[in-house]
């Protein structure tokens, strides 16, 4: 995803800094005078082992106060304390409306966390030490295999050769998956393979 912006405007990005209180990391201060919330080419990332999402839009300072300008998200709350008080500015969010955050207390300075909205519990979920390790992190979703193994790749695209491959290659079929599921009760619930 890549979308364009308007060139930045130094001023508004010292009244950012004001109304945050803090001089905003050297890396994503540099990302935005150069880029201003412009999207990146590379868009996904992972959440934690094996779980992954997606960026959809990315936080900027516009001279019109739109939805994902900085300064009016911090101010409508949108930016707000999570954890034992720590500050975060949003940075961006994911396909399903999880914030992408930028911590901006002292013990944490800089730090790039997920919050997924919909966990419960601990919600703030550290993805990188700094903005600039959190993007050279990012990747092509179509680079990486989202199947845990050849058979749930055979299940999800229905797929009787690739499964019988797996077979002939010594898959039990009486392995269970992470939510205790063997082969026939997860075929089940798959659906007819054609």
């Amino acid at each position: 995803m890549i979308e364009t912006t308007s060139p930045l405007d130094t001023q508004r990005l010292a009244t950012l800094e004001d109304v945050l209180g803090v001089t905003l990391p050297q890396d994503y201060r540099g990302y935005l005078l150069e880029h201003n919330g412009m999207g990146f080419e590379k868009n996904a990332f992972e959440v934690f082992k094996g779980e992954y999402s997606i960026i959809h839009h990315v936080c900027r300072i516009s001279n019109d106060n739109d939805y994902f300008d900085l300064i009016n998200s911090y101010k409508n709350g949108k930016s707000i304390d999570h954890e034992e008080g720590r500050k975060f500015l949003i940075i961006a969010d994911d396909n399903v409306g999880n914030d992408i955050m930028l911590s901006l207390a002292a013990d944490s300075f800089g730090e790039v966390y997920f919050y997924d909205k919909d966990t419960i519990g601990t919600k703030c979920i550290k993805l990188a030490q700094s903005f600039s390790e959190f993007r050279s992190s990012l990747f092509d979703l179509q680079d990486i295999s989202v199947y845990e193994n050849t058979v749930d790749e055979a299940l999800d695209k229905k797929d009787l050769k690739l499964l019988e491959r797996a077979l002939q290659q010594g898959y039990d079929i009486e392995n269970l998956d992470k939510y205790s599921r063997n082969l026939l009760e997860r075929s089940v619930i798959t659906g007819d393979i054609d």
